[in-house]
Protein backbone atom coordinates (compact mmCIF):
# COMPACT_ATOMS: atom_id res chain seq x y z
CA UNK A 1 0.00 0.00 0.00
CA UNK A 2 2.76 2.28 0.49
CA UNK A 3 4.43 1.99 -2.91
CA UNK A 4 0.87 2.89 -4.57
CA UNK A 5 1.43 6.30 -2.05
CA UNK A 6 4.42 6.95 -3.62
CA UNK A 7 3.23 6.52 -7.12
CA UNK A 8 0.47 8.86 -6.51
CA UNK A 9 2.76 11.00 -5.09
CA UNK A 10 5.26 11.23 -7.78
CA UNK A 11 2.55 12.02 -10.54
CA UNK A 12 0.69 14.57 -8.52
CA UNK A 13 4.21 16.03 -8.21
CA UNK A 14 5.34 15.57 -12.16
CA UNK A 15 1.88 16.76 -12.72
CA UNK A 16 2.00 19.77 -10.54
CA UNK A 17 5.30 20.70 -12.44
CA UNK A 18 3.86 19.89 -16.04
CA UNK A 19 1.09 22.66 -15.19
CA UNK A 20 3.36 24.76 -13.32
CA UNK A 21 5.52 25.06 -16.56
CA UNK A 22 2.75 25.26 -18.82
CA UNK A 23 1.39 28.31 -17.37
CA UNK A 24 4.80 29.93 -17.45
CA UNK A 25 5.18 29.71 -20.96
CA UNK A 26 1.48 30.82 -21.56
CA UNK A 27 2.89 33.34 -19.58
CA UNK A 28 6.37 34.36 -21.26
CA UNK A 29 4.11 33.68 -24.95
CA UNK A 30 1.40 36.29 -23.76
CA UNK A 31 4.29 38.97 -23.04
CA UNK A 32 6.05 38.54 -26.07
CA UNK A 33 2.97 38.66 -28.54
CA UNK A 34 1.96 42.04 -26.13
CA UNK A 35 5.34 43.64 -26.57
CA UNK A 36 5.32 42.38 -30.39
CA UNK A 37 1.60 43.64 -30.81
CA UNK A 38 2.48 47.12 -29.19
CA UNK A 39 5.28 48.13 -30.93
CA UNK A 40 3.60 46.89 -34.36
CA UNK A 41 0.95 49.53 -33.80
CA UNK A 42 3.84 52.37 -32.84
CA UNK A 43 5.89 51.32 -36.28
CA UNK A 44 2.28 52.05 -37.94
CA UNK A 45 1.51 54.78 -36.52
CA UNK A 46 4.66 56.19 -37.17
CA UNK A 47 4.92 55.62 -40.78
CA UNK A 48 1.66 56.66 -41.41
CA UNK A 49 2.32 59.99 -39.44
CA UNK A 50 5.77 60.09 -41.19
CA UNK A 51 4.14 59.41 -44.92
CA UNK A 52 1.60 61.95 -44.07
CA UNK A 53 4.48 64.52 -43.31
CA UNK A 54 6.50 64.09 -45.74
CA UNK A 55 3.30 64.07 -48.92
CA UNK A 56 2.04 67.12 -47.92
CA UNK A 57 5.63 68.62 -47.29
CA UNK A 58 6.41 67.20 -50.62
CA UNK A 59 3.53 68.67 -52.09
CA UNK A 60 4.24 72.62 -50.96
CA UNK A 61 7.93 72.01 -51.50
CA UNK A 62 6.76 71.15 -55.13
CA UNK A 63 4.51 74.04 -55.56
CA UNK A 64 7.29 76.54 -54.21
CA UNK A 65 9.88 75.68 -56.49
CA UNK A 66 6.64 75.78 -59.50
CA UNK A 67 6.41 79.23 -58.17
CA UNK A 68 10.43 80.11 -58.18
CA UNK A 69 10.98 78.38 -62.09
CA UNK A 70 7.08 79.96 -63.69
CA UNK A 71 7.03 76.33 -64.37
CA UNK A 72 4.07 73.83 -62.39
CA UNK A 73 5.54 70.61 -63.32
CA UNK A 74 9.14 71.65 -63.13
CA UNK A 75 8.75 71.51 -59.04
CA UNK A 76 7.10 68.49 -59.10
CA UNK A 77 9.73 67.04 -61.99
CA UNK A 78 12.23 67.96 -59.40
CA UNK A 79 10.76 66.23 -55.90
CA UNK A 80 9.82 63.25 -57.99
CA UNK A 81 13.79 63.32 -58.50
CA UNK A 82 14.90 64.15 -55.34
CA UNK A 83 12.48 60.83 -53.66
CA UNK A 84 13.51 58.56 -56.52
CA UNK A 85 16.98 59.49 -55.44
CA UNK A 86 16.14 58.96 -51.81
CA UNK A 87 14.18 55.85 -52.35
CA UNK A 88 17.82 54.37 -54.72
CA UNK A 89 20.30 55.70 -51.66
CA UNK A 90 17.85 54.24 -49.22
CA UNK A 91 17.38 50.70 -50.63
CA UNK A 92 21.33 50.32 -50.90
CA UNK A 93 21.80 51.24 -47.63
CA UNK A 94 19.16 49.50 -45.80
CA UNK A 95 21.19 46.52 -44.34
CA UNK A 96 22.75 49.37 -42.98
CA UNK A 97 19.92 51.62 -41.80
CA UNK A 98 17.03 48.96 -41.14
CA UNK A 99 18.76 45.10 -40.95
CA UNK A 100 21.54 45.56 -38.52
CA UNK A 101 20.24 48.12 -36.02
CA UNK A 102 16.93 45.90 -36.08
CA UNK A 103 18.83 42.44 -35.49
CA UNK A 104 20.75 43.81 -32.43
CA UNK A 105 17.62 44.97 -30.79
CA UNK A 106 15.76 41.83 -31.34
CA UNK A 107 19.18 39.85 -29.72
CA UNK A 108 19.07 42.89 -27.00
CA UNK A 109 15.43 42.35 -26.36
CA UNK A 110 15.16 38.37 -26.06
CA UNK A 111 18.06 38.20 -23.71
CA UNK A 112 16.54 40.84 -21.83
CA UNK A 113 13.63 38.88 -21.85
CA UNK A 114 14.65 35.21 -21.33
CA UNK A 115 17.32 36.59 -18.39
CA UNK A 116 14.47 38.64 -16.69
CA UNK A 117 11.65 35.62 -16.77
Amino acid sequence: MGLFNIKDYLLNTVLDYVKAKADELVEKTVTKTTDIIGILIAVIFVSFSLGLFFLFTGIGVAFFISELTGKTYVGFLIMGGFYLLSGCLFWLLRRRLISNPLKRIIMKNSKRTTTSV
